[in-house]
């Protein structure tokens, strides 16, 4: 297997990039005839990988061994310490019960995706729709409680407060533009979110999204702020939700 040029490797900071190279050869000598392919997902095939930002891989394998595995251990402990890199390992004959289940997850996988090395693990395959608004639903209901939650224990320490919002903003956007692409729409998440979130009820929300903006690019809200801005991002939860369910899959 020949490990390919690919331009999302550009985009990745220098330290980064190095680092993924270094770890694709050694998996591809490692796993060997064992190893389809590996793609990298999520804001880094954007080249939108921030400090806050996760390193995603897919790893889509034949079959598993074990002892190759454990050879690949310390290359990805190093990787994940370095780099917040997050691995998701999956068989080739697992990938359409991976898409039924885990819908929404895949759909952004399809959505920002750049194979390194191998071939295309999802030629032929799609998300089921109607397996995708009921997730994305549940999704946002999901993040409406947790968010709750979190301005209840969180609030009365910012740092903590903005930690929340943080964790709470991928996933919202991600979900935001698997509801656009129901609707035939196909927007990055952070885009998608603000083009939403402006035909929401309960606005303006430029100022939230500002400031999930800021904590996710590590920044530090102005004082008294984050716990507003953790109640507000439950609103807009809740509207997300209640938007989900008058789409029609």
């Amino acid at each position: 297997m020949k490990t390919e040029t690919n331009p999302a490797m550009d985009l990745l900071p220098a330290g980064v990039a190095q680092s993924l190279q270094e770890f694709l050869t050694q998996a591809q000598q490692t796993l060997g005839a064992s190893l389809q392919s590996i793609s990298l997902f999520g804001s880094g095939a954007e080249g939108r990988l921030r400090a806050t930002s996760d390193l995603n891989l897919l790893l889509v394998l034949r079959d598993l061994n074990p002892s190759a595995l454990e050879k690949l251990r310390e290359p990805m402990r190093l990787m994940e310490t370095l780099h917040r890199a997050r691995f998701l390992l999956l068989l080739t004959d697992e990938m359409p019960a991976a898409l039924e289940a885990f819908p929404d997850k895949f759909a952004d996988i399809f959505r920002r995706h750049q194979r390194l090395i191998g071939s295309d693990p999802f030629e032929g395959l799609s998300v089921d729709p109607r397996h995708l608004r009921q997730k994305i639903s549940q999704s946002f209901l999901n993040q409406t409680l947790r968010l709750r939650e979190a301005y209840v224990l969180r609030s009365l320490r910012e740092e903590q407060a903005e930690r929340a919002l943080a964790e709470a903003t991928g996933p919202l956007r991600s979900e935001a533009a698997n509801l656009l692409e129901l609707e035939g729409q196909n927007l990055a998440p952070k885009e998608a979110l603000a083009k939403i979130a402006a035909e929401l009820p309960g606005g303006p929300w430029e100022d939230l999204l500002d400031a999930l903006s800021q904590v996710r690019e590590g920044e530090t809200l102005p004082p008294g702020t984050p716990p507003a801005f953790l109640l507000r991002l439950a609103d807009l939860a809740q509207q997300l939700y209640r938007r989900s369910l008058e789409v029609r899959s």
